[in-house]
């Protein structure tokens, strides 16, 4: 075995992204990782207690990748040659169209959440001494509404 170094610069894809033309069986992976991001998100936002500030999730990232995902879909059901190939192609977009069904549901959930929390618990600074963690942490929240009380 040679122990030279390989000089990539003169591999023939040097600098280039090899990229399969899409298919059926990369399209339903897509699809089966958008249902586990899918129920990632929801899992993450239902753990989070009540007292913390809420998570910044970007739902419109999520969303603009289910949507190229579909645009693949299409890209396959163009090139398919099989009734077989055409019904798994439209059984996966039914799948990735209720997945972003979820996200779109999930995120007016968490709109809500986040104008709730910032009603109870005010936003900003006062947001984070009544329980929310930059960094992400669960801290305890106030045992009490945090108005103050004069005498």
């Amino acid at each position: 075995m040679s122990t030279k170094p390989v000089n990539h610069k003169d591999h023939p894809v040097n600098n280039r992204l090899v990229i399969p033309p899409p298919s059926v069986e990369l399209v339903e992976q897509a699809a089966e990782i958008m249902e586990m991001v899918a129920t990632l998100t929801e899992n993450t936002c239902r753990l989070v207690p009540r007292t913390q500030k809420p998570m910044d999730i970007n739902f419109k990232e999520k969303k603009d990748s289910i949507e190229a995902t579909l645009k693949v879909i299409l890209i396959c059901l163009e090139k398919a040659e099989t009734q077989e190939e055409i019904d798994k192609c439209e059984k996966i977009a039914d799948r990735t169209n209720k997945v972003y069904e979820r996200f779109e549901k999930l995120e007016k959930k968490n709109e809500e959440y986040v104008k709730w929390w910032e009603a109870k618990y005010g936003g900003g600074e006062a947001g984070k001494e009544a329980g929310g963690s930059e960094a992400g942490g669960s801290q305890p929240g106030p045992s009490k509404s945090p108005e103050v009380i004069t005498l």
